[in-house]
């Protein structure tokens, strides 16, 4: 039974979700940092963030503490704060008629299984490709400053003398990617690979900054801002968010550093970085099985 692409479309969505999930976490993460020589970023690690139940009660009871006047401005403020635009489209990802079209879409460069779980073979394969693009957030500098103000963090990270209206924009540049998906009865299997995106800061703008005062902020749970804290490398390192009752685990691929994330009897993906390339591997079989046909990528 072929796998359909509308259910090959939602699962990468998820898989999307949280791939997405260890590069946003981190503010100002890897993805913003380029060799100045070739314009390649390197992950040179990834860090699992646990992310527990508790943790998630210590926000609600910040938010629960916080005046509710103050909680109304900023909800006021955030109206004003600015605009996202993105050239992507749902047409940005397509069907592709054969691996030969994903490969052309990556410039020859796409990384498949050499053996496929008992079930699949490759002629039920359906492959998908997706368009570069980017996602622009302009931010009016003054509502930043105000929001910041009200939530008694430092307004340092953004410049100081701005005129009424001004704005600054951030800008992620997302590379061209491709998937292929594999169905044989209730297993699933899906690989892909994504250059690593690419976050443009404006130099009057300081992430770092507000990173850091966000860890430190006494109201930030203690869980969470000692994880976050122990990282020593921002430049290289991807934090990962792990859901409660998630198992990850620290692994290598070729010798480039990764990860798998999964969950008992829901499957789950393995991830890793090779010269400036996102790749993963993701399905309902046990860890080792798509650690296994990750390793046979090469």
């Amino acid at each position: 039974m072929a796998l359909s692409f509308s259910r090959l479309r939602r699962s990468i969505l998820l898989i999307s979700v949280i791939l997405a999930g260890t590069l946003v976490i981190s503010i100002a993460p890897a993805v913003s940092s380029a060799d100045e020589e070739n314009d390649t970023q390197h992950i040179e690690q990834f860090q699992p963030i646990a992310v527990s139940g508790d943790m998630l009660g210590d926000f609600e009871a910040v938010a629960e503490d916080m005046d509710q006047v103050t909680m109304l401005m900023i909800f006021m403020q955030l109206q004003e704060l600015g605009e996202i635009d993105t050239d992507l489209t749902e047409d940005s990802f397509t069907e592709a008629e054969s691996l030969d079209e994903v490969k052309e879409h990556l410039d020859g460069d796409f990384l498949i299984p050499d053996e496929l779980p008992d079930g699949m073979t490759e002629s039920d394969a359906r492959f998908g490709i997706g368009e570069s693009g980017q996602v622009t957030a302009t931010i009016n500098v003054g509502v930043a400053r105000t929001i910041t103000e009200l939530l008694d963090l430092p307004a340092k990270w953004l410049p100081e003398d701005t005129g009424d209206g001004e704005t600054l924009e951030i800008t992620l540049n997302i590379p061209e990617s491709g998937l292929a998906g594999w169905h044989s009865g209730m297993d699933m299997l899906i690989v892909g690979q994504i250059g690593v995106p690419e976050l443009d800061v404006p130099d009057e703008m300081d992430l770092e900054l507000l990173r850091d005062a966000i860890i430190d902020d006494p109201r930030m749970p203690d869980e969470l801002a000692d994880q976050l804290d122990a990282i020593d490398n921002w430049d290289e390192t991807v934090p990962v968010p792990v859901p409660e009752g998630a198992d990850y685990e620290d692994l290598t691929i070729d010798g480039n550093p990764g990860f798998v994330l999964s969950m008992d009897n829901k499957g789950g993906v393995v991830a890793w970085a090779d010269e400036g390339t996102l790749h993963f591997v993701a399905g309902n079989s046990g860890a080792d099985e798509l650690q296994e046909i990750a390793e046979s990528m090469q």
